[in-house]
């Protein structure tokens, strides 16, 4: 909630190294899908909308009923610069 704070005060690295710090915390943690969202969006505001994309879209993958293994594809190919 902090970085998310900091965010919106227009201090966008200071909130972008906190949320990926999070994020890369506790990869497999119950909070990280939660730190993947604002870290994305710390990443939207700092100008990185196709990294935001890519790891949002990791976030997501999991939880979709269908298309799980194409939805990590795109996510994997927007990080590698390919889509």
């Amino acid at each position: 909630q902090l970085a998310s704070t900091i965010r919106n005060l227009g201090k966008i690295d200071e909130a972008r190294e906190m949320l990926r710090a999070e994020y890369e915390r506790e990869p497999r943690g119950p909070l990280h899908d939660a730190a993947a969202a604002f870290y994305a969006l710390a990443l939207v505001s700092a100008g990185e909308a196709e990294r935001a994309a890519s790891i949002a879209l990791h976030a997501l993958a999991p939880h979709l009923p269908r298309y799980t293994r194409s939805v990590t594809g795109y996510a994997r190919e927007i990080a590698d610069g390919h889509a």
